[in-house]
């Protein structure tokens, strides 16, 4: 993904935005055919999750009243479900506020470039935090996820006082996405599987 996005600025501008769109259905196309792949090598050994799914007799209903009664006896998923909410609005507020600025200061391809250029750097750091630097600093997972939410507010109040607006906006949502992709995702799992 970090690849793809890096040559999104230089594709539509030799494919245009109707180029571009058709080299995404032939990428989903090619992800579905390696989905399908996976499921099939899935099934021949025995671990299909279709099948365990339907191996499982709970109805939908005992699932439900079996998810609330695990919110209640456990705190900890109450407060990662709050934590979730209230980290989707303001990535979500962030995201809405940058494509709005991009559309009011680039036209079309320029702001087609600056997304590729944007997810190429967030993915690539993101992967550079997850499997470099996280781990060789060593620390609790807890620490970390207790100070996550501070930079991405940090930069949004910084919104308020900043001359270049577009710059300091994706700088916020740049730190959200790459906090979220990094560790949000691998803490989230490190929670759960506890539970």
């Amino acid at each position: 993904s970090t690849a793809t996005a890096a040559l999104v600025p230089s594709l539509v501008k030799k494919v245009g935005l109707t180029g571009l769109m058709v080299l995404t259905i032939v990428t989903l196309a090619v992800s579905v055919l390696f989905g399908d792949q996976a499921y099939s090598i899935s099934q021949q050994h025995g671990f299909d999750p279709d099948l365990q799914r339907k191996g499982n007799k709970t109805s939908e209903k005992s699932t439900l009243a079996s998810s609330i009664a695990l919110f209640r006896r456990v705190p900890t998923l109450q407060a990662l479900l709050a934590e979730a909410i209230t980290f989707q609005s303001l990535a979500t507020i962030l995201n809405v506020s940058l494509i709005r600025s991009l559309q009011v200061n680039l036209d079309e391809l320029s702001r087609s470039a600056f997304l590729g250029k944007f997810y190429s750097l967030t993915n690539g750091v993101s992967a550079l935090f997850q499997f470099v630097i996280l781990p060789a600093l060593q620390v609790e997972p807890a620490a970390i996820y207790r100070f996550l939410p501070l930079l991405p507010l940090a930069l949004s109040i910084a919104l308020l006082f900043a001359n270049n607006q577009l710059h300091m906006l994706a700088l916020a949502f740049f730190a959200s996405k790459v906090i979220d992709y990094a560790i949000r995702h691998v803490v989230y799992n490190m929670v759960y599987q506890p539970l």
